[in-house]
């Protein structure tokens, strides 16, 4: 399983029929109460058929990766969430982006952008 798979995509997929769209993934995943971070990642996804949950996963990864380093840019590492937050917030960040960091555990250094998409995820 790759590394940026969330709990919450796991258990708000649990069930799901594969291969399926992203448009069949979110739907599933709202009417089975899925997670409101596991709905944000879903709708951040590329328009795809996935063929398993391994897909979604990996391209979960790499958005967190693609949109995460935007965000982040001019953010100096190491770094704490609250400064994460600070440098995202003043590079106008998408509001899932802003929402993913404040889930981010206190107290952690992040290194790198690769800890924080690994927390994220």
């Amino acid at each position: 399983m790759p590394l940026y798979c969330s709990m919450e995509i796991l258990n708000g997929l649990a069930g799901a029929a594969f291969p399926a769209t992203k448009q069949e993934l979110l739907e599933y995943a709202k009417q089975h109460d899925a997670p409101e971070a596991a709905v944000v990642v879903l709708n951040q996804l590329e328009d795809a058929i996935f063929q398993d949950v391994g897909d979604v996963c990996h391209n979960a990864g790499i958005v967190c990766s693609i949109e995460t380093a935007e965000a982040l840019a001019e953010a100096d590492f190491p770094a704490t969430k609250t400064e994460l937050i600070k440098a995202a917030m003043s590079h106008k960040a998408p509001e899932h982006v802003i929402f993913a960091l404040k889930a981010l555990p206190e107290g952690l250094p992040f290194g790198s952008l690769e800890d924080v998409c690994m927390e994220i995820m």
